[in-house]
């Protein structure tokens, strides 16, 4: 795998370090080289998704992931080299959980409402709150999964009681199909205020609001568009968190 527009070298130490998050391990020829690139998803959903790149014989986009390519040989100067690149997909990524300061945690006394779930993942809106933060090798088990109609998707966290809010993380799910248009609110005096309003986002992996502090006890994400191409009317995240100001 190559990333566009940049020539094949060893790793640099800020590559190396990806490897604990990476999907492929590429290996360059000669020399044995092998180092990893941080791709989003598993090896085997790779073949599915090259593309061929016009005017560019051996040269594959890859569905959802522009920034790399998929290219058996490269080039020094005017010599080609085969090399082959290694797919695979690690075993196990290590569990993460939500920092224990989180106050939408079904454990504190949080429940969670969601406009729709998928038929086949009844009750996956409860995994909103259960502190689970999912990775790329387990998104499908720790999410909640929108039924696969047209946006706008929505999933709402009421707290016990009113609590001072001045930060909100939403950990995304799938990788390939994270929120890029979204809003959050919070019920103030029984009205919704609108505390962040996201367009075009690119983040796969969570994203983080620092916001004026608010009293409030509910919070809702709303979902206008996904990243997925394939599945546009679907919506998924991992984990809302909400946390006092620092």
């Amino acid at each position: 795998a190559d990333h566009v527009g940049t020539p094949p070298a060893p790793a640099t130490a800020k590559e190396r370090a990806f490897a604990h998050d990476t999907n492929i391990g590429v290996a360059w020829n000669p020399g044995g080289v092998v180092w990893p690139v941080n791709l989003p998803l598993a090896a085997e959903e790779i073949v599915h998704r090259l593309r061929p790149v016009p005017g560019h014989p051996l040269h594959f986009a890859i569905d959802g992931v522009p920034e790399y390519q998929y290219v058996p040989y490269f080039e020094i100067d005017d010599q080609l080299f085969t090399c082959f690149p290694v797919l695979k997909t690690p075993a196990s990524y290590p569990a993460q959980a939500v920092d224990p300061n989180d106050l939408a945690l079904a454990s504190k006394g949080a429940t969670v409402t969601s406009d729709s779930e998928l038929p086949s993942e009844p009750g996956c809106t409860a995994k909103v709150i259960d502190g689970i933060i999912a990775t790329p090798a387990d998104f499908a088990a720790n999410r909640w999964h929108s039924a696969d109609t047209p946006h706008p998707h929505w999933v709402q966290v009421e707290l016990p009681q009113p609590a001072t809010i001045g930060k909100v993380v939403i950990d995304f799910a799938d990788p390939l199909d994270h929120p890029t248009s979204f809003q959050g609110l919070v019920q103030m005096d029984g009205k919704d205020r609108v505390v962040f309003d996201v367009t075009n986002y690119q983040g796969w992996r969570k994203y983080t609001a620092e916001i004026t502090p608010v009293m409030t006890d509910t919070f809702r994400l709303v979902i206008r568009d996904s990243a997925s191409p394939l599945h546009p009317n679907a919506a998924q995240i991992s984990q809302i968190e909400l946390y006092p100001p620092e």
